[in-house]
């Protein structure tokens, strides 16, 4: 558990920026002395002075939780990613496409499976429907039963 606090943290911010206390005062629109007592941790800035240091470049998401939102996008897009890979090895698997498909195709089956959440069955549906149209060398064989749908409504019809 990170231990630091937000003026120690308001302090890092301040030396990564390579800004003086003045200018960090400016940043937050406050006076240098108020600006000293936040880093003292007397007192805590308010939701306009954290407004503005955040347009001025400080990480306000590190001042609050203690974690970098750098790290946090990272961390969010490689978990994408891996579902994403995961995804579409899953649908290569199905149908039997190891060893077909060039790197290029892959790659934007891969960036579809990220713009749709890793949902299988839309992967699965473009890179048949693609091999189909633009690979007919390549002929399909599914190896595992088609997953429906699950959130399809039936509509009887009067």
């Amino acid at each position: 558990m990170n231990e630091q606090h937000f003026s120690d943290r308001l302090l890092e911010e301040r030396k990564r920026l390579k800004l003086n206390q003045q200018e960090m005062a400016d940043l937050a629109g406050v006076q240098k002395r108020a600006y000293n007592y936040y880093e003292k941790g007397e007192r805590f800035p308010d939701s306009q002075a954290l407004q503005r240091l955040a347009a001025g470049g400080v990480d306000v998401y590190f001042l609050i939780v203690g974690v970098r939102q750098a790290d946090v996008v990272k961390g969010f897009a490689v978990e994408t990613a891996k579902n994403a890979v995961d995804a579409v090895t899953q649908v290569m698997n199905e149908l039997g496409l190891q060893g077909k498909l060039t790197t290029e195709e892959i790659r934007t089956a891969v960036n579809l499976a990220v713009d749709h959440e890793a949902d299988v069955a839309i992967v699965r549906s473009f890179m048949s429907t693609a091999v189909k149209l633009f690979r007919p060398d390549i002929s399909l064989h599914a190896t595992q039963e088609p997953v429906p749908l699950t959130n399809t409504k039936r509509v009887k019809v009067k």
